[in-house]
């Protein structure tokens, strides 16, 4: 048996969940339009403290950007490292909504 790695799903669905998360968290989040917009509301209001808006600062430099690049361009692949590079910024953000 074949070990497959499919880390350019793992980025996209990083991506997706990062997105229903931060819906989750608060309406007003949930109605802006866009990964980008919930984001940028997110950076600029007090709905989450310091440490987690770090996290979210990296999660919108490794996690949106590799998940938006390999849902539109077929040729990059990502590595485990990509997605490693997530972890513990999607993990804080995840234990503070969840």
């Amino acid at each position: 048996l074949k070990t497959q790695n499919c880390w350019n799903s793992c980025g996209i669905l990083m991506r997706i969940i990062l997105e229903r998360a931060l819906d989750r968290k608060n309406n007003n989040i949930k109605n802006k339009s866009g990964l980008k917009d919930k984001i940028n509301f997110c950076l600029s209001s007090s709905i989450f403290g310091k440490s987690v808006l770090e996290s979210l600062k990296k999660l919108d430099n490794s996690t949106k950007i590799t998940g938006d690049i390999v849902a539109h361009d077929s040729n990059i692949l990502l590595s485990k490292n990509d997605i490693e590079l997530a972890i513990i910024p999607f993990r804080v953000l995840l234990s503070d909504i969840f």
